[in-house]
Parts: C-alpha cells; structure tokens; sequence
C-alpha cells in the first residue's frame, strides 16, 4: 500500500510519537493472543529507571525490549520537561537503517511516522513507493521522487518524533552556530538508542562516545545495543555516561536460544574443499550462507558455486550481495534476496554468498553458514542470519581459516579484519570446535580477548579519540556562536565516495538535466552511484560539470564492480579495499 500523504516537506510537525504509552498495552494483549508474556528482560527494560541510561544486551526480541525501554523514558521526560521527546535510532549504514525502518513501521503499525535520518533518505522513499508499485509510468515515477525528496525535506526539517538515521547527522550539531544549532537543540531531552557499537573503529567509537556523554548532559537518555557486550566496551560507554548506567540482561536462569554448532576449519574459505562441502550442503536441500571477507573472494566463491546451485534449484536461487553495486542493482537483489531467505518466510534451498554487506542489512534466515574468519563480533553477526528464529535444531556455522597480508605496515585477514583480534578469535574457536555456542558463552570470549595487550591498546585509542572530539568539538558555551571554521575538519572525521561508471556517463547527465526539479534529477541520478573509498576517486576523471568521479571499470549489473582501470597500464581490484 503506498501511504504519500505526509510527504509534504511543508507537513505540520508530528504532535504524537508513533511509540506511545499504548504500545506496551498493545505488545501485551499481542503476545497474549500467542500464549506468550513479557519475559524477565523486557519487563527490566520497561522498568527501568527513567534517571539511568541503559545497556541492554541482545536476542532475538530485542527489538521490543529497546521499545519499552524507550516508551518509558518517553513519558519520564515528557513530564519532566512538559515537551514531546524525539526518539533517534542509530546504526552505523544505510541498509541496516532501512532495513530497520521497515521492521519499526510494520512492529509500531506506523508507515509514515517513522523518520529516515541519513544522506540517501530520499531514495530510500522512492525505493519504497517503487516496491509498493506506486511508479508505474515515467509521469507517476517523476511524481513519486518528488513526494520522495519532500519527505526526506521533512525530516531534515524535524517532522517526525521517532527517527532511524546515522550517529553521523546528529554529530553535526556538535559544530552548533547559525546552521547546525537547529540540530544540537533538537537533541537536547530525547531518547537515543545506539545499536551495532562493534562495527564502529576506534576513532568513530571515540567521537560517537564523545557526544552521547554531550547528549547525557543536556537532559537525554541513552541506550546501547549489542548482541554481546565486551566488558570492556560497557566500561568505555559507562564512563562516557559519568558511571550511570543500567545493565539490562536476561536473568542467570535463562539461557540464550542455542542455535548454533561451531565448527572451525584449517583450509581457507575458497579452497576447493571448502567448496565441495558447500556443495554438498547444497545437494542436501539447504540453504547456505557464504560470507568473505573481501569482494575479490565474494566474487570468485560465487562465481564457482553460483550455477552449480542455479542446476540444482534454478535461476534465482543463488545470490551475491557486497558494497560496490550501483544503487539500481543493489535494490534489485536486496529485493530478490529477501524474498527467498526472509526470516519467517518458508525455507527454500539456496546460496547466498557476500560480504560485510550481510553482515548489517537484510533480516535473513538460512539453514547453515561458512565464513572466513574475522573479529569475533563481526562472525557473530554473520551467525545471526542462520537459524536467525531459533526453529531449528542447532546449525552449523562453519569458520575458515583466513591468509594473511600486510597493508600498511600492519598484517590483515584477508587484507581486511586487523590480525591480532582475528587470530585471537581464531585460536579460541578452534578450542570449541564442535561445539555448540549462545551469546553468553560469546561474551565471555570478546572478555578474554579485550582482557589482553590488543584490548587494553585498543581502549586507550578509543579514550584518546573521545577527549580529542570533545576538546574539539565539544567545549563552548555559547551554541548559537559561528563555528563555521570547524566545519572542514569535521568532515574530515569521514572517508567515503561515490563514483559512476564512464558506460553509465551519458545516462547520468541526462538524468540531471531533467526538467522535473533538480532535486528530483538528482534522486533519478543517484541509482547510477557505487560506493567506494574516497582515496579510489583517484583512479578516475573528475567530471567538474557533474560533479562527479567517473571511472574505468569491469561492472556487471550481477557480480557489481570487479576492478577499476586507472589507464592500460594499471590495474586495481576493489576486493582489496580496506
């Protein structure tokens, strides 16, 4: 059903958070129905007092428990300040924020209370009318970009009470003054919830630490998700938040779901062993989850698997999914890959194979998993996406061996995961090898390994980059004062660019000399972008009329970009980007 009517960017602000005090109400008489009731972690979460911040941990309804934890600080504020408090759900990408965004308006029954907060919000509404079959000629595709970019406008402008965005947006407010004050009061008594610490480095982790004790102080509340909590990353968000925090947790009596057998293997992830067990799997009828940690591996894995599944079961079947697609591409096989692996969907035999990308985007469940080995917090995230419902009997998540390479003067899994906390990792997964494996034995894993000299070093970097953002950034006095000098080294925090393809170069440019507006053009044009590190613009032209780094490269609307040709006589493959 496609639901435009508070696109406008001239909407009145939202008066009603789509999270309300009815939602517990509601929750319950839901769960009822079912059999079920609030478990013990949940009702903590709800009870939780409105002066603490909250840490909860992670399972498979910790959606709902972050919720009641949030509909509680809610109304704590709103009698405490007589105001309405924004709620900001931040994840470190995009895809996990749409992703999450679907999974909030379908939970709170609220498809158009739900902000999108981060830099390519306009295309995701277009996305969704498009999914929704809103477009169906040229007129009703212009038309819906532009109700599309309205209603990204209206959450620029603070429309709606409940927005899923970047940390990255709200950061901005730290440079206050006449342009960025707006933001940084917005903030001020409203309820943040941050999930996926772990795939923040330490200098991010820093900044982000840095302004979620700026948010404590100006009256708001803060929670932080995590499917496992290293001790030491709860230490770091304790002090960050002056040593008031509440550790939200299911009691010691109830354990975690088991939904997983670990087994390690000594050969790496593209080893024609490896392959001739995934094939196997295969002919049994399941559905495998492969995931490397580079494209180049991705490419190639799915490359030798990918039509000996197709024989078995058909076009269709077996997927590939990483970071460097053109934007029309990638939503073409999100689309496709949810459709066949969806968690509550009916399993269906298949491949998937990916990267990182899998890691933080799609709501998945598949029968089994192998994967290179990585940190231990980005392995379990790729276990999470089998078995992800706990319907089956523990699955197999199968961890391979990576090779190693220097990069910069250091020494990489893969040329991408930092050696020493993989072979951490590595050498305690091979002693629980066969084993099955929950959360809380995970954890106490992530201790042993941040307990150690890479640990301790990585906890003082992250300190270090905490106190270099606040004296930075975060010192004044005065919020409507110009800062506008700091905006340069701001955005210098940040790496990340977009290219075209020189094939796609003539498309593009027509797409913006659209007549429909140029924001409008913009959104037609933005499908031709791919992802890619800011260094790599180096390797092509820059078009100074677009605007635009236009590359050389080997793309297929399937495998995605392969390699980028700076001239004849060089080569760079993406799947060794760090």
């Amino acid at each position: 059903m496609c639901c435009w009517d508070l696109s406008s960017a001239h909407a009145p602000l939202a008066s009603r958070n789509p999270l309300n005090e009815d939602y517990p109400v509601r929750l319950a008489e839901r769960l009822a129905r079912r059999g079920h009731a609030l478990r013990p972690q949940q009702r903590q979460a709800a009870d939780t007092s409105a002066t603490s911040s909250c840490v909860p941990g992670r399972e498979a309804a910790k959606p709902k428990r972050f919720l009641l934890w949030a509909t509680t600080q809610i109304g704590d504020l709103a009698t405490r300040t007589n105001g309405n408090p924004r709620v900001f759900y931040l994840l470190p990408y995009l895809a996990s924020i749409n992703a999450m965004t679907g999974r909030l308006a379908e939970e709170l029954n609220s498809p158009d209370g739900i902000g999108v907060a981060h830099s390519k919000a306009a295309s995701y509404h277009l996305d969704r009318s498009l999914s929704d079959g809103c477009a169906g000629d040229d007129t009703d595709l212009a038309d819906a970009a532009a109700k599309a970019h309205s209603r990204a406008e209206a959450t620029k402008n603070f429309r709606e009470l409940l927005r899923i965005g970047t940390p990255y947006q709200l950061l901005r407010g730290a440079l206050a003054g006449p342009v960025h004050s707006s933001i940084l009061t917005d903030s001020a008594n409203s309820v943040f919830i941050l999930d996926e610490l772990h795939a923040y480095d330490a200098r991010r982790l820093g900044m982000i630490l840095a302004i979620l004790g700026f948010w404590h102080r100006i009256g708001g509340r803060v929670a932080v998700l995590s499917a496992t909590m290293p001790t030491a990353l709860a230490d770091l968000v304790t002090r960050a938040l002056e040593g008031r925090t509440t550790l939200v947790e299911p009691p010691p009596e109830i354990r975690a779901p088991v939904r997983h057998r670990l087994h390690t293997r000594q050969v790496h992830l593209t080893d024609e062993t490896s392959l001739a067990e995934i094939r196997q799997r295969l002919i049994n009828g399941q559905s495998v989850l492969v995931v490397a940690n580079n494209i180049r591996d991705a490419i190639g894995l799915y490359e030798a698997l990918g039509p000996f599944c197709a024989e078995l079961y058909g076009e269709g079947s077996a997927h590939l999914l990483h970071s460097r697609y053109r934007r029309m591409d990638r939503t073409a096989i999100e689309t496709a890959v949810q459709k066949r692996f969806a968690s509550g969907t009916p399993r269906r035999p298949g491949l998937l194979v990916g990267t990182q990308a899998l890691e933080v985007s799609l709501d998945l469940d598949l029968d089994s998993c192998h994967t290179s080995a990585a940190d231990l917090e980005a392995l379990v995230q790729r276990f999470g996406r089998a078995n992800r419902l706990g319907t089956l009997a523990p699955v197999p998540v199968v961890v391979h061996q990576p090779a190693y390479a220097t990069r910069g003067g250091g020494l990489w899994a893969d040329g991408v995961y930092e050696a020493e906390p993989t072979q951490h990792g590595w050498d305690i997964l091979t002693r629980h090898d066969g084993r099955t494996i929950d959360e809380q034995v995970i954890t106490g894993w992530l201790d042993e390994i941040y307990a150690g000299p890479w640990g301790r070093t990585w906890a003082e970097r992250v300190e270090y980059h905490r106190r270099e953002f606040e004296e930075a950034f975060l010192e004044f006095s005065h919020p409507f004062d110009d800062r506008s000098h700091l905006a340069e080294l701001f955005d210098r925090q940040f790496e990340g660019s977009e290219v075209i393809l020189q094939q796609d170069h003539d498309d593009y440019r027509t797409s913006l000399e659209q007549t429909d507006g140029k924001a409008v053009a913009r959104l037609y044009a933005d499908q031709y972008l791919i992802p890619v590190p800011s260094w790599c613009t180096s390797l092509g032209s820059y078009d100074k009329r677009l605007k635009i780094c236009v590359i050389e490269g080997d793309y297929n609307e399937h495998l995605g970009l392969r390699a980028i040709h700076p001239d004849p006589h060089q080569k760079y493959e993406p799947g060794e980007i760090p």
